[in-house]
């Protein structure tokens, strides 16, 4: 049962492990710099990042390509559950709908030519299973599914990769060494340290490590969460709404007059 739906799942699985795959890579890469910069305004000196090569073009594409595949999962199992548990005859872009109510949903699917109106049942465990709806209802993420596929139909999702903290080792200020240093970096790509003030100093290092987080961008669902932890999170539940479909449905089939 909903064997198409839980291939889906398998391959969006496959690209979010390609996905991190792709991440690390790019940020365990010397992709970019650091260097000690004086402030011209107040003398004092900086230690300032900056990368150096862009992140590959793959993983929008990647994450678009995560994202469609679960979207596909929810119709196709839905599509599943109308012709071939309720025995009722597709319809031209039969497919998930995302509404504001819970009430606006089961009146959509019973009421009027609504699709279930001979199996109220059914839309009964489309209402508690896949929840399709957004007022009331944070627990479910199929809205956030919904809105990331509508978003990567004209605009790629592209990440963002942000430097967190920078460890730097054997670091000669004049006559001072600090072995190792690590530090906090803002927003504006400054290393978080204290700012060394006075006359001209030499700065060298030896090497330096970057942490990165890649992130959803600014105005996208889940702006400014990890995108890895985030899709996976998409694809367990994902994975759940096809295990309670099942479940459900094995249910009412023990009382044959609701199928």
């Amino acid at each position: 049962m909903f064997k198409a739906a839980k291939l889906k799942i398998e391959r969006a699985q496959k690209h979010i492990n390609d996905l991190n795959d792709l991440c690390s890579t790019y940020v365990n890469s010397d992709f970019c710099k650091i260097w000690v910069e004086k402030d011209s305004k107040n003398g004092d000196y900086l230690f300032r990042l900056s990368q150096t090569k862009k992140p590959p073009s793959d993983i929008p594409l990647i994450i678009g390509d995560a994202v469609h595949n679960l979207r596909s999962a929810i119709d196709i199992a839905y599509c599943e559950l109308i012709r071939d548990i309720a025995g009722i005859g597709l319809r031209p872009k039969t497919q998930v709908k995302i509404v504001k109510t819970r009430n606006e949903l089961i009146s959509g699917l019973t009421k009027g030519d609504g699709i279930l109106k001979s199996k109220p049942a059914i839309a009964e465990v489309v209402a508690n299973i896949l929840r399709p709806y957004v007022t009331d209802n944070e627990a479910s993420l199929i809205h956030i599914i919904h809105e990331l596929n509508i978003i990567d139909k004209h605009i790629i999702l592209i990440p963002v990769f942000c430097p967190s903290k920078a460890v730097i080792t054997n670091i000669k200020m004049g006559g001072l060494t600090i072995g190792r240093l690590e530090a906090e970096i803002n927003h504006n790509g400054v290393l978080n340290i204290a700012r060394m003030a006075g006359g001209e100093i030499d700065f060298q290092f030896d090497s330096h490590s970057v942490s990165f987080s890649v992130l959803f961008g600014n105005g996208q669902p889940l702006e400014g969460e990890p995108v890895v932890l985030s899709l996976q999170k998409l694809l367990h539940f994902t994975a759940e709404i096809i295990n309670n479909l099942e479940v459900a449905v094995n249910d009412i089939a023990e009382i044959p007059h609701l199928i």
